[in-house]
């Protein structure tokens, strides 16, 4: 996969609403920030800031409403739902709360298919090695309900990462986890993105876990306010 964007993320006067027959809601307005290649940034704001919306954005889940968004070089604000569908499954790895595991599929398997699904076929031994590097591959044969919660989301990020996207997104990946687990997962993860050289969005609540990566942002009121690493 091809890292070699020097902005990974450009978004100019961004703006996404959602529309219903009662009312129209505003998630964000104007919104502008960067993002540049392999940089890891924790993105914290309260609970309706529009965090998991900004997310889904970026990784072409949601169209934008107005304004213009780049993502690893491609012109999200301009593709159509067929052509973002592409764009994520080449270049976006998704980590959700929910580990979202394929329940009669091995570990193994469920790395394969992401695989498959984006047109790869990566290797059993270099899949071993991801598997090693977070701690699980002893567990390769085992299917997602034979293991802990900690476990299923190292697999999960392990499945993130098994196609070697230029960008990670993980909206709350440790919500379901007790700190210990947390901690241990956010440090598999934020090593394993440094040695593929991937950028990282990570959602989180907590106020320990940012102090892991390179830049800490809060979006407050529609804006992206840098806190560190500026």
């Amino acid at each position: 996969m091809n890292h070699s964007y020097p902005v990974l993320i450009q978004a100019h006067q961004l703006q996404l609403c959602y529309s219903t027959a009662l009312s129209a809601q505003t998630i964000f307005k104007d919104l502008t920030f960067s993002l540049p290649a392999s940089q890891q940034l924790a993105l914290l704001g309260r609970s309706g800031s529009g965090k998991t919306t900004l997310l889904h954005a970026c990784a072409g889940l949601l169209p934008v409403t107005s304004g213009e968004l780049t993502v690893c070089g491609y012109p999200l604000h301009q593709l159509g739902e067929a052509e973002r569908t592409a764009f994520r499954r080449a270049h976006i790895g998704l980590v959700f709360q929910q580990f979202n595991l394929i329940p009669t599929l091995t570990v193994m398997e469920n790395l394969q298919f992401v695989c498959a699904m984006n047109g790869q076929s990566t290797a059993a031994n270099k899949l071993h090695t991801l598997l090693d590097q977070l701690g699980i591959a002893d567990k390769h044969a085992s299917f997602p309900g034979q293991l802990s919660g900690g476990e299923q989301q190292r697999v999960a990020v392990a499945r993130a990462l098994a196609h070697k996207p230029s960008l990670v997104l993980a909206d709350e990946p440790t919500g379901n986890l007790d700190l210990d687990n947390a901690r241990q997962v956010i440090e598999l993860l934020v090593a394993a993105c440094r040695e593929s050289q991937a950028g990282l969005i990570l959602v989180t609540h907590s106020s320990e876990l940012p102090a892991r990566l390179d830049s800490v942002a809060r979006l407050e009121q529609g804006s992206l306010v840098m806190t560190t690493g500026e």
